[in-house]
């Protein structure tokens, strides 16, 4: 790990809709950094921004500072893959965001949170993890396993296999 991370780790845990307020806020932080044109990000937010019945479908992990305040997001689906490789009967967990605020960036949350992830999708017996990167973010999930799902794939379509 980088230096320091360890002394101050986040702690990770799944999130309720108590933390909403701070979800949003992350999401909007992170948001808000993307290169978009204005018009892009105000509906990019109607997007990905939870709400109280975003928990009937989505999981969600947060990851909390020493002082409790939400840092980092982890967004996912489970159940039949979202993104279609052809394979029948195939289950695949599906990474719908990850944020982390900016000026947290490049500590270590987003690859705490995407092994929070894995060990989810694990846990739920799924064989893959499948997600839509943004192009910037293309080289953290390679180094994090990720491959891309289709060759040129102008969506940033990417899955990882998960060991058995």
């Amino acid at each position: 790990p980088r230096a320091g991370i360890a002394a101050a780790a986040p702690a990770m845990r799944a999130a309720t809709p108590a933390d909403l307020p701070a979800i949003n806020r992350v999401i909007a932080l992170a948001r808000d950094s993307w290169d978009l044109p204005e018009r892009v990000r105000r509906l990019a937010g109607r997007l990905h921004e939870l709400g109280p019945t975003s928990f009937d479908s989505y999981e969600v992990i947060v990851a909390e500072d020493p002082e409790g305040t939400v840092r980092g997001v982890a967004v996912m689906l489970l159940g039949p893959p979202v993104l279609d490789d052809g394979g029948p009967g195939k289950t695949a967990l599906y990474l719908e965001g990850l944020f982390v605020e900016p000026e947290r960036g490049r500590r270590g949350i987003g690859s705490l949170l995407l092994r929070q992830v894995e060990a989810r999708a694990r846990e739920a017996g799924l064989s893959r993890i499948d997600l839509r990167a943004r192009r910037e973010a293309i080289g953290f999930f390679r180094k994090s396993g990720f491959r891309p799902l289709g060759p040129d794939d102008a969506r940033h379509a990417m899955t990882k296999t998960l060991p058995a």
